[in-house]
């Protein structure tokens, strides 16, 4: 596309974004291509729910729908009328309208091109409008499913029901599932239902061997054990160890390779190598597991450990401490605990959803001191341990540990520069 293009799609971007942000238009539970929002607080608001209902004794049965081609599909007379719906003005609508008229596409096979046809459905890939447009396509999904919870990013879809009785999520989820089929044909998506799967969540304690019997249409759906969502490996009792399996031997992968290069580069190239190949592996929703059990957190320490002694050549039994010494890494413990204060900090200071800077805002507890009174934030409270692994109560317990002036940094950069070098999580486990 043009350069005047992609500043004309630029400008029309802000304002649209804008006009559905101010006037809260977009659903509370659409992370996709909105500010403020990403993976992390989609799947915080996800796990969020299921840690509050198996701390309640209930299961959450889960139904995380696949689309075909979604970007792709979108009809745009459905498109336009959406645009109406969301209050648009008829010039707009017809401004996008033209926006997606006459495009064209081809295809090119063996350096021969094909003949141009026009493109009738979808929106363009690659571009600055397209991803918002789909997301006000999608945006009226979740108003028409009750007794359910929806959570959208972009075409990713998962859809929950909680109840103590795994019949009645089952009945539950198969009238929504209808519900959302329904949906569906009206708008002319199509789910791909080989890659849509079910999975029930409950306390580790439960029975194992309880499986929902859902179909989409006349098709089953598939009960799992394991899901990926959003990057992050998902399991019944949410111990992420699925998850941590798979990052650690992605890891190890890419130390392999970085010991055969390491002859070959300074030193200054192999930690550039590992900040961009290897760390974010590490940090990628890592707030979500600080809480899971030590000795699966553990083989990530050792995989970074390994990863650390390839980046300085060292020998395989060098001592760990000066390895992040050297490097000037932090242990990943410390840097998960970090980036749960950071979390904690912009959902305080209400940047995220609201359904989160809701569950952020202080609960005061003022408790009486011989010399004065101690204000303290208080943290939920749960019945079970389980519920504790929640990144909503440890991130509340790691924020309470702060001190005032740290809590009260004017921005997140100075914030992430003041927690750094800190010690203050030392008697937080």
């Amino acid at each position: 596309m043009p350069t005047i293009g992609k500043i004309l799609e630029r400008l029309a971007h802000t304002q649209c974004s804008s006009y559905l942000k101010d006037h809260d238009l977009l659903c509370e539970n659409q992370s996709g291509f909105r500010a403020n929002r990403s993976t992390m607080t989609c799947l915080t608001q996800f796990l969020h729910e299921i840690y509050n209902g198996v701390d309640k004794g209930e299961s959450c049965g889960v139904v995380f729908l696949d689309l075909a081609k979604a970007f792709d599909s979108v009809d745009h007379n459905i498109l336009k009328m959406k645009l109406r719906c969301l209050g648009f003005k008829q010039s707009a609508v017809t401004w996008f309208g033209s926006y997606l008229l006459q495009r064209t596409q081809c295809t090119k096979l063996n350096g021969k091109l094909s003949n141009r046809e026009y493109v009738t459905h979808g929106v363009p890939q690659g571009s600055i409008l397209g991803p918002m447009l789909f997301v006000c396509y999608m945006n009226d999904l979740p108003s028409y499913i009750d007794g359910a919870s929806t959570y959208l990013y972009a075409d990713d879809t998962a859809v929950m029901v909680s109840d103590k009785n795994v019949q009645v999520i089952e009945l539950k989820l198969n009238q929504v599932i209808e519900t959302i089929h329904r949906w569906f044909c009206a708008n002319r998506l199509k789910v791909n239902i080989g890659k849509t799967k079910s999975m029930l969540f409950r306390s580790p304690y439960r029975p194992r061997d309880e499986n929902l019997l859902l179909f989409f249409g006349q098709e089953p759906v598939e009960h799992v054990s394991t899901f990926k969502y959003l990057g992050v490996y998902l399991d019944p009792s949410l111990s992420f160890r699925d998850h941590i399996e798979y990052v650690v031997k992605k890891v190890r992968q890419r130390t392999r390779i970085l010991w055969k290069l390491r002859s070959f580069i300074t030193v200054n190239l192999a930690k550039t190598l590992y900040t961009s190949l290897i760390e974010p592996l590490f940090l990628y929703c890592d707030e979500l597991y600080d809480g899971c059990f030590q000795q699966d957190v553990k083989k990530l320490q050792v995989a970074q450990n390994n990863a650390l002694r390839a980046v300085l050549h060292r020998d395989p039994r060098s001592d760990t401490v000066s390895l992040h010494v050297d490097s000037k890494t932090l242990w990943l413990d410390e840097q998960r605990k970090i980036n749960c204060c950071v979390q904690a900090y912009k959902l305080t200071n209400g940047i995220g959803p609201t359904s989160l800077t809701e569950a952020f805002k202080p609960k005061i507890e003022i408790r009486q001191m011989r010399s004065s009174n101690e204000v303290r934030h208080v943290v939920p409270r749960t019945l079970t341990k389980f519920a504790e692994r929640d990144f909503v109560v440890r991130s509340k317990l790691y924020w309470r540990s702060l001190p005032p002036e740290i809590q009260t940094k004017p921005s997140v950069t100075s914030f992430k520069n003041a927690l750094k070098g800190t010690s203050i999580f030392s008697h937080v486990r």
